[in-house]
């Protein structure tokens, strides 16, 4: 490959890292590598930079009576969040709700509960994506422990209203839960305002590393009633046992603090890269479809090219990076492109695309071209 003309427009599916989330990991690799648990200098240093990215992040969701917790990944957050919850509840409430367009390890958290006797309610959504508010409300039942909705949708940028979800559940009782991996650092996740008691994320969607993750509670108190998955150690109140990866941790803080201090100006930059490349097909004579809302979540592009086969231009278009959808569930056909009511052929002929602050408009110009140019030699 060769990657001086390869154009990366596939950044809901990963981000590369920011130079100064490298910068601020490399002390952590190289000079203040002890174990965080161990008593000695290098282990208080190790300890003292967790505990500075602990509070970075309580920070920038608003939860100074809450807590972070660190985890391998957001998927893993995910699972121990739900799972951690339903379990402390049952058999008294039994009842979790969530949306059909949510990521995997929501569906399949819920799936793997439904089959141990808990009662899941999957709420659809509309053509843009977005749930029914009311919908919600009746679904609510003296059972219900707890409702899981993304904050935005990996596949189609749909941004879901979760301060009226979170007002409703915090009438009811109801705990809220939401993975934020695609829209933390990009847009306000303020948990007070929003009545999230639980916040599950990671880094590597937003120039952060790989491989980490958090659970953030809005009451600290909420964390002894999380049922553990995994045992072992007692780190990170033994929801999460095993030694703490510094480096990747300061990282995800970093990560988040980066983005959060420039979320207004690049997704100002998001928004015009995704319209340069609309405005580029549209004079090229390409006919397409977007997927999703108007108002999305500002790097993401799901676009309807009829008639081409995604797999088509998949292996026929070499010089830029983008997805037929998630790259979790790469193979299958996309349930969330089901959920908004499109077609199999529409299914097929869908194409993601995610820009990024490290792209040019010259990039994205060209990218548009090289597309465009293909679908009108795939239409003659």
């Amino acid at each position: 490959m060769n990657t001086e003309k390869f154009i990366y427009l596939d950044n809901n599916s990963t981000t590369r890292l920011d130079p100064k989330v490298f910068e601020a990991m490399v002390p952590y690799f190289n000079d203040i590598y002890g174990n965080s648990g161990s008593p000695n200098p290098n282990g208080i240093a190790a300890a003292a930079a967790i505990e500075h990215a602990r509070n970075s992040i309580k920070s920038i969701f608003n939860i100074p009576d809450g807590e972070v917790l660190f985890s391998p990944s957001s998927t893993v957050s995910i699972n121990v969040a739900i799972a951690g919850i339903a379990f402390s509840c049952y058999p008294g409430k039994n009842h979790l709700i969530t949306q059909t367009t949510e990521h995997p390890a929501v569906l399949e958290t819920m799936k793997y509960l439904s089959s141990l006797g808990f009662e899941v309610t999957i709420l659809a959504v509309d053509r843009l994506g977005y749930i029914d508010p009311e919908k919600l409300k009746t679904s609510i039942t003296e059972k219900t422990i707890l409702v899981s909705l993304m904050a935005a949708n990996n596949e189609i940028g749909t941004l879901q209203p979760l301060e009226e979800a979170g007002r409703i559940c915090s009438e009811r009782g109801v705990y809220l839960h939401s993975d934020v991996t695609q829209a933390a650092g990009r847009y306000e996740i303020n948990a007070n305002s929003l009545h999230l008691d639980l916040i599950s994320g990671g880094g590597h969607k937003i120039h952060g590393p790989k491989g980490i993750g958090y659970l953030a509670v809005r009451d600290s108190n909420l964390i002894n009633r999380i049922i553990p998955l995994y045992h072992g150690g007692g780190q990170e109140h033994a929801l999460f046992p095993g030694t703490l990866n510094v480096p990747l941790i300061v990282g995800l803080s970093e990560a988040l603090s980066v983005a959060h201090g420039m979320k207004d100006s690049e997704n100002a930059l998001l928004k015009r890269f995704s319209n340069i490349f609309q405005q580029i097909l549209g004079d090229k004579g390409i006919e397409f479809d977007i997927n999703g809302p108007a108002d999305r979540l500002a790097n993401n592009l799901s676009i309807v090219f009829k008639g081409i086969a995604s797999s088509r231009m998949l292996s026929g278009i070499r010089q830029v990076a983008f997805s037929a959808g998630s790259a979790c569930s790469a193979g299958s056909e996309s349930h969330v492109l089901k959920a908004i009511g499109l077609s199999h052929s529409e299914i097929n002929s869908t194409l993601r695309f995610g820009f990024s602050r490290f792209n040019t408009e010259s990039e994205v110009v060209q990218a548009a071209e090289i597309i465009a140019n293909f679908i009108k030699t795939e239409r003659k």
